[in-house]
C-alpha cells in the first residue's frame, strides 16, 4: 500500500482458498469478530463513521450499547490492500520458492533437489512479505452473523461449482451447505462452530494483478 499514514496488512488463506483465488472463484472471505460481542437480546448493529473508517456498535432494544466499546475491522476499509500469506517452502539447487497450494509437480522431488525427508513446509504465518504472490483490495466491509450468508455470497467464497453434476439445481442452497462445512473445518476447533452462529467480518475484495 502507498500513501502517508497507510498501514499494510496481511491475511492468511488455506490451500484450497488460495487455489480458489488463483482460479478467480473467490471474491469474499469471512473472519471471526474477536472478541465476540455480548449480544443477548440484540436487535441491530450500527456502523458509525470516523476518520479512519467505520466502527460497529451492537445495540439492545432500549438503544444501549451492549458493551462500552466499538469494533473496528482489523482487516481495514474499502480501498485497503491485504497481502496473502500461505504455506510455502524452499526447494532445489539453486533454491527456489514453492507453494503448497500449487500442483504437486511444481515441487516434486528429484535430481538437484533435497530429499523429501529433508524438506519441510513452512507455516503461512512465517511467510515474509517479499515472498507473497497474491494481493487483494477490499471493496466492501460489513459485519454479520455467519449463518446470514446468502447462497450468492457462499458462491463468492470460492465454491468449486465445476465439480457440481447439476449446476442449475438449487445452486444457492448447495453452495451454502458447502460453505457451512468449510467454515467448520476452519473454525470449529477454534471455538466458533457454525452452529454457534458467531459474528464475523464479511470482506468483499478483488484480486490485484
Amino acid at each position: 500500500m502507498g500513501g502517508e499514514g497507510m498501514t499494510e496488512r496481511q491475511i492468511i488463506f488455506s490451500g484450497p482458498m488460495v487455489r480458489a483465488l488463483l482460479a478467480g472463484r473467490k471474491s469474499q472471505t469471512r473472519r471471526v469478530v474477536k472478541p465476540q460481542p455480548k449480544t443477548e437480546g440484540l436487535t441491530g448493529v450500527y456502523a458509525d463513521l470516523y476518520d479512519h473508517g467505520p466502527e460497529w456498535a451492537f445495540w439492545l432494544p432500549d438503544n444501549r450499547m451492549t458493551e462500552p466499546r466499538t469494533w473496528a475491522c482489523p482487516y481495514g476499509i474499502p480501498g485497503d490492500r491485504l497481502w496473502v500469506r500461505e504455506t510455502w517452502g524452499r526447494v532445489g539447487i539453486p533454491e527456489r520458492i514453492v507453494y503448497r497450494a500449487n500442483p504437486a509437480d511444481d515441487y516434486q522431488w528429484g535430481p538437484g533437489r533435497p530429499s523429501q525427508g529433508d524438506f519441510r513446509w513452512r507455516p503461512s504465518i512465517f511467510m515474509p512479505r517479499n515472498l507473497s504472490r497474491l494481493t487483494i483490495e477490499l471493496t466492501a466491509v460489513r459485519v454479520e452473523r455467519v449463518q446470514d450468508i446468502s447462497g450468492e455470497d457462499a458462491q463468492a467464497e470460492g465454491w468449486p461449482r465445476e465439480q457440481d453434476l447439476f449446476p442449475s439445481v438449487n445452486t444457492g442452497s448447495k453452495a451454502r451447505l458447502w460453505y457451512e462445512r468449510l467454515w467448520d473445518s476452519l473454525n470449529a476447533k477454534r471455538g466458533f462452530p457454525w452452529a454457534s452462529n458467531p459474528w464475523c467480518w464479511a470482506l468483499t475484495f478483488k484480486r490485484l494483478p
